[in-house]
């Protein structure tokens, strides 16, 4: 199957494939055919409305007119992050809010993605020293603040750094926990996480 396009909802998942989805079928799945752009804001309400639906797959897209509606529903915004390696080759994982995370944070005006990622890595887990490795993918997830929805663009970086035991959560961006994990089981515990986190460990 032909994943063009994905965002997330908290726990929930929105993707548009072009391949027809029927298979996928369950009980917390929606399946639609594409659909008129100008209800694109109807199908979003009910989208992260309604607790039942897990995820929403739009099906057979041919063109990105759907995607584009959607889009359009949205302001922009830019992130990045990293998900880091000792040299033993384990993962570091991090608790946030309770949840399996990863580190992350916007792109500050001027900054590359990979300066906002290694940024954003040294300050959420008190690494003094990460180098980034290679990109590894771009995940999407959707919130609202203040009355106004965005969507917010995460560029990955795969990273190493020589210093693992200088860990240190930041406790503004409510980070409690950071542990080394080997990847099987950083994989196995993702599976009750966020779909976006899933998709930077799928990526490896």
């Amino acid at each position: 199957m032909m994943n063009l396009f994905e965002f997330s909802y908290g726990l929930k998942r929105c993707v548009f494939s072009s391949a027809d989805t029927q298979t996928l079928l369950d009980e917390h799945t929606l399946i639609l055919r594409p659909f008129a752009p100008e209800v694109a804001a109807k199908v979003l309400e009910i989208f992260v409305s309604n607790d039942f639906i897990h995820q929403l797959y739009v099906s057979p897209c041919k063109d990105d007119s759907v995607k584009e509606a959607f889009l359009s529903l949205f302001t922009p915004v830019a992130a990045a992050g990293g998900l880091v390696f000792d040299p033993a080759g384990n993962a570091l994982s991090m608790t946030r809010r309770d949840m399996l995370d990863l580190p992350k944070g916007h792109i500050e005006e001027g900054e590359t993605p990979e300066n906002a990622a290694i940024r954003e890595v040294q300050e959420e887990t008190g690494l003094p020293q990460v180098s980034i490795e290679k990109p590894l993918t771009t995940t999407y997830h959707v919130y609202l603040a203040n009355e106004q929805w965005y969507i917010k663009e995460t560029q990955w970086f795969k990273m190493v750094t020589d210093q693992p035991d200088s860990l240190n959560p930041q406790a503004e961006e409510q980070i409690t926990n950071l542990t080394w994990l080997p990847v099987p089981q950083l994989m196995e515990k993702a599976a009750d996480t966020y779909p976006t986190i899933r998709h930077v460990l799928n990526a490896l």
